[in-house]
């Protein structure tokens, strides 16, 4: 759901390069889990580790990839050996000009000529750590329940807490908090994995409140009304698969 109406260029640059890429870099791993198509820029991969060690990136079409080279040396005797591992030629060429500033007399070219050319499975689990929330996400949500009140035919006017400085991030507010229904506000189907938006407006008890679920499992409840609201009632949801 996009609107070109609600945000000018300046401020829409801002929200992007903060808070909104804050929410972004913590739902990425989703983003390539899912295999969804971001509308701008490309996806970045998933970092995670083996038992071994060993850091990989995990791209949106589900390639690992060496963040870096594996060295192993052996000595035997007075010979040294070494056996690299690399994900491209790139790293792999990288590595050899590494060892070549500590073993002159390594021959580059002739190294990455000779060197084998594989592919297959890995044989570790790639592990990944994920965390949601902070003060920069808190904002990104409050800005998607404050979009979609306006979108829907909400008037700032009829917001009293100063939502916006709190967005644009010069203002604290204690205005969200992470919320699991004990029933869901939305029921997705099998196979379907959805974005969530609901707000509900009752100026007889003068709040006004949005649900911001997304991909069904980080929901969150935003206050938009500072106790005040005054503005006609209103429900209205949307739905993302």
């Amino acid at each position: 759901l996009t609107s070109e109406d609600l945000l000018c260029q300046t401020c829409n640059k801002v929200f992007g390069d903060g808070c909104d890429a804050a929410l972004a870099k913590q739902t990425n791993h989703l983003m390539n889990l899912l295999m969804i198509p971001r509308q701008r820029r490309t996806s970045r991969p998933i970092r995670g580790t083996t038992s071994s060690g060993e850091t990989f990136d995990l791209h949106a079409d589900g390639s690992p990839k060496r963040v870096r080279p594996r060295i192993v040396k052996t000595t035997d005797g007075d010979q040294t050996a070494f056996h690299i591992t690399a994900s491209d030629e790139r790293h792999f060429r990288q590595a050899v000009e590494g060892l070549k500033r500590q073993y002159p007399n390594i021959d580059v070219d002739s190294v990455q000529n000779a060197a084998l050319r594989t592919e297959g499975y890995m044989n570790e689990a790639i592990s990944v750590t994920t965390s949601i929330g902070g003060p920069d996400v808190f904002r990104a949500i409050t800005k998607i329940a404050l979009s979609f009140f306006v979108h829907v035919g909400g008037r700032r006017t009829h917001i009293a807490s100063p939502l916006v400085p709190y967005v644009k991030g010069d203002a604290d507010l204690d205005v969200v908090w992470f919320h699991y229904p004990e029933q869901p506000v939305y029921a997705p189907g099998p196979g379907e994995v959805s974005h969530v938006l609901r707000v509900v407006g009752d100026p007889s008890e003068r709040i006004i409140y949005a649900y911001v679920e997304l991909f069904n499992c980080h929901n969150y409840i935003v206050r938009l009304d500072g106790k005040a609201y005054s503005g006609p009632p209103i429900d209205e949801s949307y739905v993302f698969d």
